[in-house]
């Protein structure tokens, strides 16, 4: 929800961008964008990272 609220502000055109934040890898995938996981056949899974959308870096926008 974040990053579509951060997507919605930097180009909509309806706020005041201050400054824009995308320097700090995702805290939940470590900066990869995406999750890595083993099933319960052995088979190794990769899921874009549902908190960074795949992008890797954390959005952090501040508007009026």
């Amino acid at each position: 929800a974040k990053w579509l609220e951060a997507y919605f502000v930097e180009n909509s055109g309806l706020f005041e961008i201050i400054r824009t934040d995308e320097s700090d890898p995702c805290s939940n995938c470590a900066g990869k964008g995406f999750l890595s996981s083993v099933g319960s056949d052995g088979n190794d899974s990769q899921s874009y990272c549902p908190q960074c959308n795949g992008s890797g870096k954390f959005r952090q926008v501040m508007y009026r």
